[in-house]
């Protein structure tokens, strides 16, 4: 990726907090940056750099990249800037453990909340993705996909699941991003997401629950695979 590209998707992602501290634009732009890979997992680049592509001073920049460090995206590098976290097989193993377990719940929670309007809302998003597919618009399908596991577990009338489930899904996303050139055309998963949104509509909270847990634990497993492969290029 050239430079006039990256600062290009780093000032439009500022752009969309535009209203906030300085701080909380940088880390926002530069946390989705890394979310999309736009910055690479392992790569590393310069304070300096990054404030001249915001097109901002290196304080908020730097104050951001402690943000980002604590949380989890990079390492700060004194008098080297900053290194993207890799995406690493047990890490995403252990992440998406987690996360199929809380969303299951969710899933279970929200099946008497869900409206008629909001379930064909999501199976417009399950069309979007089938179409995504077909085109084989991998990077699309992955972002709608995002969108209809979120959109799902919105209306859980427990909070704090919620805030567990978001403090893993961008993880996930950018793991999901990151292996979806390397698996099959994800026929499987839109099956499994028209039976999730069945088992809710006709309110059997147990049966979402389990199809949910299921669907994240396969398509978790796949993509841990190819991260795998991915950490051994030679396949050994």
């Amino acid at each position: 990726m050239t430079d006039n590209t990256l600062s290009t998707v780093l000032k439009q992602y500022r752009e969309e907090v535009a209203h906030a501290s300085l701080t909380r634009q940088a880390y926002t732009a530069i946390l989705k940056a890394i979310r999309e890979l736009y910055l690479q997992p392992g790569h590393s680049f310069l304070e300096r750099e990054i404030a001249d592509l915001l097109a901002m001073s290196r304080t908020p920049v730097h104050e951001a990249l402690i943000r980002l460090e604590a949380a989890g995206w990079g390492t700060v590098i004194p008098r080297r800037g900053f290194q993207v976290a890799p995406i690493q097989a047990q890490t995403i193993t252990e992440i998406a453990q987690i996360s199929a377990t809380l969303e299951g719940l969710a899933t279970a929670l929200v099946t008497s909340q869900l409206t008629d309007q909001q379930l064909t809302q999501l199976e417009t998003l399950i069309t979007q993705q089938d179409a995504a597919m077909q085109a084989q618009d991998l990077r699309r399908y992955v972002q709608i996909d995002q969108q209809f596991h979120s959109q799902l577990v919105a209306p859980t009338p427990n909070h704090r699941l919620g805030i567990l489930i978001g403090s893993y899904a961008d993880q996930l996303y950018r793991a999901r991003l990151y292996a979806i050139d390397d698996r099959t055309l994800p026929v499987q998963s839109l099956q499994e997401h028209r039976a999730i949104i069945a088992a809710i509509r006709s309110r059997n909270a147990q049966a979402a629950q389990e199809l949910m847990v299921g669907h994240r634990h396969r398509g978790s497993q796949e993509m841990v695979q190819i991260i795998r492969h991915k950490e051994t290029p030679t396949g050994k």
